[in-house]
């Protein structure tokens, strides 16, 4: 299973792989590409561009794509993706709120946590309520039947 660092550099590949204007943004610097890869100097162009523009350190406005190659690269491939440089790809290629907010879940590995749902809810909503729905008003620790619950689900089974 992948760690949120992977994850998040996956969908980050991919974001940056789709036809749009992501990969548009990068395309523009690229003098060769191959097919299903993300040509990382070009992305560093990318992200030399945008610091020059939005400075966050002494320095930035100097850095060149070369100097950001080898972040560009572990970023994409995962084996090293700080917050700073996620927060870098997203503003530097301009991503809106739900990719922002989905890298950002992935990297912090909890994308995949808050998915593993019942049909109805969470199982820690279950474990509170006894009820699939979570709209179950009982306190007991017990599963508790659909007609006192109001769950139309009825209680989670337990393996």
């Amino acid at each position: 299973m992948p760690t949120g660092v992977q994850a998040a550099a996956a969908y980050l590949r991919e974001l940056l792989l789709r036809p749009g204007r992501y990969r548009r943004k990068w395309e523009q610097y690229a003098e060769r590409s191959r097919r299903g890869q993300v040509n990382q100097l070009a992305v560093a162009e990318v992200l030399a561009h945008y610091l020059w523009e939005h400075p966050r350190a002494q320095g930035d406005v100097d850095v060149l794509p070369r100097q950001l190659k080898d972040t560009a690269s572990r970023a994409l491939s995962g084996k090293l993706l700080s917050q700073a440089t996620l927060t870098l790809f997203t503003d530097a290629f301009g991503f809106g709120t739900s990719e922002r907010e989905r890298l950002l879940k992935l990297w912090e590995g909890s994308a995949r946590r808050r998915s593993r749902r019942w049909p109805c809810t969470t199982i820690t909503t279950w474990a509170r309520t006894g009820c699939r729905s979570g709209t179950g008003s009982s306190t007991s620790s017990k599963p508790s039947s659909t007609a006192s619950t109001g769950c139309p689900t009825g209680p989670i089974p337990t393996p």
